[in-house]
């Protein structure tokens, strides 16, 4: 069979499509039974630059006394600490539509197959000789980046600010089993 779903996520620019095939296969020959079974799977997601959770926490009050272009923040203030040396605190509130704005990539895909294949031989009533073997492989990318206008770099010289991280990861696997069974 094949399948497909493509799944818009709840924030803008994020959701995943998914692609899949399987293929079954039996064939007997008088006492010998011959199955396969294949199966591939592509998957690719793609996140939103900016979590929800950033949104939740932001205060819907804030001011909006901008002029048609998005503050980098939405509050300054100062802070007094009654623990500790009682020094003020600069604090500053990310806009996350500033940093939603920003240049971003956050995406993963995984494509993988798997191949169960297994003998069944009978040779008498009430006796099963079975052997199995399975084979498989994935294939996973990632890709990040982070716009160094980001506000999490505020703080940052200019050399180290954003962020590229591109990753692959490979995995191989195989198993097989022999079993006798009498009844």
């Amino acid at each position: 069979g094949l399948n497909y779903a493509r799944t818009e996520g709840v924030m803008k620019t994020s959701g995943n499509d998914v692609l899949g095939f399987n293929l079954d296969l039996n064939y007997r020959l008088e006492k010998i039974l011959f199955s396969n079974k294949f199966t591939l799977n592509y998957t690719e997601a793609w996140n939103p630059p900016v979590s929800f959770s950033n949104y939740a926490n932001a205060n819907p009050m804030y001011p909006k006394d901008y002029d048609g272009e998005t503050p980098k923040y939405l509050e300054d203030f100062t802070a007094y600490s009654s623990f500790g040396n009682g020094l003020p605190t600069f604090i500053r509130e990310s806009n996350p539509l500033y940093n939603a704005s920003l240049n971003f990539i956050n995406e993963t895909s995984t494509i993988g197959f798997r191949n169960n294949f297994q003998v069944d031989y009978r040779p008498i009533p009430g006796m099963t000789i079975r052997g199995k073997f399975s084979i498989a492989k994935e294939r996973g990318k990632a890709e990040v980046f982070k716009s160094p206008f980001h506000t999490d770099y505020e703080d940052t010289p200019a050399y180290q600010r954003g962020s590229y991280i591109k990753s692959t990861t490979d995995r191989y696997t195989y198993s097989g089993a022999l079993t006798i069974s009498y009844n």
